[in-house]
């Protein structure tokens, strides 16, 4: 995505990894919606924004206002509080609520295998890349499909780069093969 500032040098292999977290487009919708997980309108959110305190990533659950860490939501919350209670507005379902803050709101957002390969039967990923030409500067593209029985859970490719001498060499033969998860890399040694 050029909006996220990605580059890839298309004459080396690259792997390209896709962290799926609350706000990925492949999370099942009813994980979505036991994260409390407000709606992007458009923006490119992601969880991990929460960790660098960038964007949100515990929604208020009374205004939906996002925040960090649980301490900060419960600062929101305190001072909304005060706010609130000068202002004389019902406790009922506003930020004086005792009950707001419950562990259903704190719970971390968790994704098992299955769910994710539940999420994944009746879809398709289509991945794109796209490039310009350096000589004559003609764009061009690659398009690769995939299917859930594509995807090899926890494995990893093949090293298929190797230095001899001052030369990087790729072979090819292992371009596209795929090692289990219990496959130790160190036999690359």
């Amino acid at each position: 995505n050029d909006g996220l500032g990605s580059v890839l040098f298309s004459s080396i292999p690259t792997t390209v990894t896709h962290h799926i977290d609350a706000y990925s487009p492949i999370a099942p919708p009813h994980k979505k919606k036991s994260a409390n997980v407000v709606d992007g309108n458009g923006l490119v959110l992601r969880e991990v924004d929460s960790a660098t305190e960038a964007g949100g990533g515990i929604p208020c659950p009374v205004c939906g206002e996002t925040y960090g860490t649980v301490e900060n939501l419960k600062r929101h919350i305190a001072y909304n509080t005060l706010m609130e209670k000068t202002d004389d507005i019902p406790v009922e379902g506003s930020h004086q609520d005792i009950n707001v803050i419950t562990s259903e709101v704190t719970k971390p957002f968790e994704l098992t295998e299955d769910d994710i390969r539940e999420s994944l039967k009746d879809k398709e990923i289509v991945c794109v890349f796209e490039g310009i030409e350096p000589m004559v500067s003609g764009t061009f593209q690659a398009l690769q499909s995939y299917m859930a029985d594509d995807i090899v859970f926890g494995g990893r490719f093949a090293p298929c780069m190797d230095k001899q001498r001052d030369w990087v060499v790729v072979d090819i033969d292992k371009f596209h093969e795929i090692l289990p998860p219990s496959t130790d890399l160190k036999e690359k040694k």
